[in-house]
């Protein structure tokens, strides 16, 4: 009972995170500005943009397949397709409930066990990691300038401002607190052998992982994954007349920002973590803020739709193919 109370409490604060940063992100825009500049955007930039999205689902599959081939497992690019989408979908509703999905369905349709495919999603989620901060480093020293001034602007000042009332700093340490306290419950009901031999376990699979006999295709297809990314980024700026003219590399740092609005285990696809942030960031490029919430909107909105429709198909998919295969 206590740990659904504390799961219900971390969804709850984290949906309200992302209400208020949504919120912080269109206060100053009214309803029909809003429209009158949705209603001008040029849509068929969507149909490139689906592609490259698909592709970059591709190439994640196949970098998959790689690392369940180096702990001897194996599942056809179909069944992990399928997983991949679907786990999208309930991430949406659900932050990292979809990894827990993706091994399930791969237990009905692969045969797979659960454990071994979660400790490759998550060694696949701290490699992605690790590769967002490496970005976000390189981002950094490009676009010093334009970095600092977007951390002092868009962070330390509005924090400093807030603090600056007793009241608004009492309310962040409550918060901290709380959120420390739920961590340190939820560590506690790990018993010290328990957590010993999971670590131990995830240990021995990713070192197994690390032997990957095509290493380079590995990384090659990060790359892809990542270039994806940026394609579909830079192809959004020519929806609108205003980020027309942005360039590629003015792409890859909305990009980065972007992908940690998107980390942010926020219901909705990180939704509000990631308007404010790609908003904010298109300031930085002399876009206006209406504009760049158009397209913050318009890029998240149809990244969602296509998350809605490949989860659904594939779903009924799994339901349809496998409806008579008994689980074991």
């Amino acid at each position: 009972m206590l740990k659904n109370k504390t799961g219900f409490i971390s969804f709850i604060l984290l949906l309200l995170l992302g209400i208020l940063l949504f919120w912080l992100s269109f206060r100053q825009i009214k309803l029909h500005e809003i429209i009158l500049v949705l209603s001008k955007g040029n849509y068929e930039i969507a149909i490139p943009v689906f592609a490259i999205s698909l592709t970059g689902y591709w190439f994640r599959i196949k970098r998959w397949q790689l690392m369940l081939n180096a702990i001897q497992l194996k599942a056809p690019s179909n069944q992990l397709f399928a997983s991949l989408c679907v786990g999208y979908l309930v991430n949406y509703a659900f932050p990292r409930l979809g990894e827990i999905t993706r091994c399930l369905l791969l237990k009905r349709t692969a045969r797979l066990p659960v454990d071994k495919t979660l400790i490759t999603i998550i060694a696949e989620r701290t490699f992605d990691t690790i590769c967002l901060l490496f970005l976000s480093l390189v981002a950094w020293i490009v676009y010093a300038d334009l970095a600092s001034d977007f951390f002092s602007r868009q962070i330390w000042n509005p924090l400093a401002q807030k603090f600056s009332n007793s009241i608004h700093f009492l309310i962040f340490i409550g918060a901290a607190f709380v959120l420390l306290a739920l961590l340190i419950w939820r560590l506690r009901k790990i018993s010290g052998n328990k957590m010993a031999s999971k670590m131990e376990e995830w240990k021995i699979t990713f070192l197994n992982m690390l032997n990957i006999e095509l290493k380079s295709l590995f990384f090659l297809y990060t790359i892809c994954i990542w270039s994806c990314y940026l394609l579909m980024t830079f192809l959004w700026f020519f929806i609108f007349d205003e980020s027309s003219h942005l360039q590629l590399s003015d792409a890859f740092l909305v990009m980065i920002i972007g992908s940690i609005g998107r980390s942010i285990p926020i219901q909705g696809g990180g939704i509000g973590a990631y308007h404010f942030l790609v908003s904010q960031s298109l300031l930085l490029f002399g876009i206006p803020l209406l504009t760049g919430n158009a397209l913050a909107l318009v890029i998240h909105g149809a990244q969602s739709i296509l998350t809605f429709v490949t989860g659904i198909i594939c779903y009924l998919w799994i339901l349809v193919i496998f409806k008579q295969t008994p689980e074991t």
